[in-house]
């Protein structure tokens, strides 16, 4: 009863201090007490078999600042200097024969020039091609011998067609249908190409022929059959010379995740980022669709960051390095964005997140997997992070021309000024509005993550890609409807701004659902706002009442997967 009392009265303690002073009388009972950071309740080390909780160290978060990421401390390693931004002389082997390779069909380049196989000449230019890395593992791919002018591209083909991959004039910044997902195929020394618009379809040579002139195409993918149409070698191929290699820091320790080399050990843990050199943690993130990303190292992108057992949703797993399987759910994780920094969710479990053993400081505290709870021992930084970035394009009723959401196009929408102060007067906030798309504009791309609450369902935030500090939202009181038609005509809307991310604001949360009756992609909705959708009202981005198949309301995602 003294020490259930004394208990209670640390409760209530404000100072830390006092707190320690009362753990410090317990030892001297010989009893101990445990704060479970994850459900804030009180347990003795009697009742659990695991190590005591480390002294807490006060936590002070931190801004953003992209694209760095957060202020880092003084033992946290700087953003290593970029790597070399294109990849050179890559020869793509085919597997249907013996010493086949990709080629160019023709030497002058368009849209009717495809890509084939011949047999392979280290002398002939048009089988030498240069890769460039756009994120998450997504390359543009183009010919050695015109470098720069000419991308691969994926024409819009329906998944059950036989989509060709031809050659066209590179465009200014990002084109998803100039972007390829190049996938380690698992056990193997082969690779998967597959088009950024369709992670469906994969490329292969068609009908499996041996034979030289034999075209290739994109075809839906043979998932684990990895059949040797759809295999490709890239013998010069190395993505840790062309990708930022990612480290994983701790907000606790500002330590790295980190793979300690011998013994057989497969299990991570956190060290000094700069330490033993035979250390292994420096690693990649693979986009595999949907703000999910599988996590592979540097020396070797066929191992994944995995969480094992026989019941990997159950608490308190560990983190371990294991062979790649493409399909495997405890292979990929979700990154959302907390305070400075940022959650890595499980996939299979989206209320698991990756965890520093009882938010310890110390070298060689375990990673393991444990209930999500926004604590400081879940939250990590990740120096010079490249996510996939995206755009949100709206057809004209021709649909031969198109506009991309903006938040700082040319020509601003008239009464800015006005439709700001009346729907987001006391906030630092930016109107999207739409524009010409261009796809090398920063002010039109943005990253798409899933809400962080537990109850995350369907809900994605939308992130500026230029800073994550901003993000999508609605305005909470709606303007005065009166006011608005006289001032600037757009009354019953609900402007969107991109403002400083708050987590816990349901304002801040939209829902992406697929527009099978315009059969253009896709429409946006608000959790804030039921019965709204998203559309371009006059140069202005704002949410509306619904209507089915109303062009203005339908959005195409270039490259998004789901």
């Amino acid at each position: 009863m003294v020490f259930a009392f004394i208990m209670t009265l640390g409760r209530n303690i404000g100072s830390s201090n006092r707190w320690r002073l009362l753990v410090l009388a317990l030892a001297a009972f010989g009893v101990s007490a445990h704060v479970d950071y994850g459900g804030g309740d009180y347990h003795y080390y009697w009742d659990y078999d695991f190590p005591p909780y480390p002294p807490f160290a006060p936590y002070l978060p931190v801004r953003p600042n992209y694209p760095g990421g957060p202020p880092m401390p003084p033992s946290i390693p700087p953003r290593p200097p970029s790597p070399p931004p294109l990849l050179e002389y890559q020869t793509i082997h085919t597997s249907m024969a013996t010493d086949m390779c990709v080629s160019v069909g023709a030497p002058l380049f368009g849209r009717n020039i495809r890509l084939i196989q011949m047999p392979c000449d280290a002398k002939d230019a048009s089988q030498s091609f240069v890769f460039y890395h756009v994120g998450g593992g997504y390359y543009r791919i183009m010919p050695s011998i015109r470098k720069q002018k000419f991308c691969w591209t994926a024409s819009d083909t329906a998944p059950d067609d036989r989509a060709r991959v031809f050659l066209e004039r590179c465009s200014d910044g990002g084109n998803a249908t100039q972007e390829f997902f190049i996938n380690p195929i698992p056990q193997s020394t082969g690779w998967e190409i597959k088009p950024r618009t369709d992670l469906r379809l994969c490329l292969d040579v068609t009908s499996a022929s041996e034979a030289a002139g034999a075209v290739l195409q994109l075809s839906l993918c043979l998932g684990q059959l990895y059949t040797y149409e759809q295999r490709f070698e890239l013998p010069n191929f190395n993505p840790a010379r062309l990708v930022q290699p990612q480290k994983v820091v701790t907000s606790t320790g500002a330590k790295c995740i980190t793979l300690p080399t011998g013994g057989g050990n497969n299990l991570f843990e956190q060290y000094d980022c700069d330490a033993d050199t035979q250390r292994i943690n420096s690693f990649i993130f693979l986009s595999t669709g949907g703000g999910f990303y599988r996590i592979v190292t540097t020396s070797d992108m066929r191992k994944c960051w995995t969480v094992g057992g026989p019941d990997p949703s159950a608490n308190r797993i560990r983190l371990t390095l294991e062979d790649c399987i493409n399909t495997a759910s405890n292979q990929q994780f979700m990154l959302v964005a907390q305070e400075g920094g940022w959650i890595l969710k499980t996939k299979y479990n989206l209320d698991r997140c990756v965890d520093v053993q009882w938010a310890s400081h110390s070298d060689g505290a375990p990673i393991w997997i444990y209930f999500c709870n926004l604590t400081p021992a879940q939250r990590f930084l990740l120096p010079g992070f490249e996510p996939v970035l995206q755009q949100f394009v709206f057809a004209s009723n021709s649909s031969s021309r198109t506009s991309c959401v903006d938040y700082a196009p040319q020509k601003p929408v008239k009464d800015l000024d006005n439709v700001h102060r009346l729907f987001f007067n006391n906030l630092e906030a930016y109107l999207l509005q739409t524009g010409p798309c261009n796809s090398s504009a920063g002010s039109q791309t943005f990253f798409l993550i899933r809400a962080s609450g537990k109850l995350s369902g369907p809900y994605y935030r939308i992130l500026s890609g230029s800073d994550f500090r901003k993000c999508w939202s609605v305005p909470v009181e709606v303007g005065n409807p009166r006011q608005m038609n006289s001032t600037s005509g757009y009354t019953g809307l609900s402007p969107v701004a991109l403002v400083e991310c708050n987590e816990s604001d349901i304002a801040q949360e939209f829902v992406l659902l697929q527009d099978y009756v315009a059969a253009t992609g896709w429409v946006l909705y608000s959790r804030l706002l039921p019965g709204k959708c998203l559309a371009n009202t006059r140069g202005l981005t704002a949410f509306e009442n619904c209507k089915a198949g109303k062009p203005s309301q339908a959005l195409r995602l270039p490259g998004f997967n789901p």
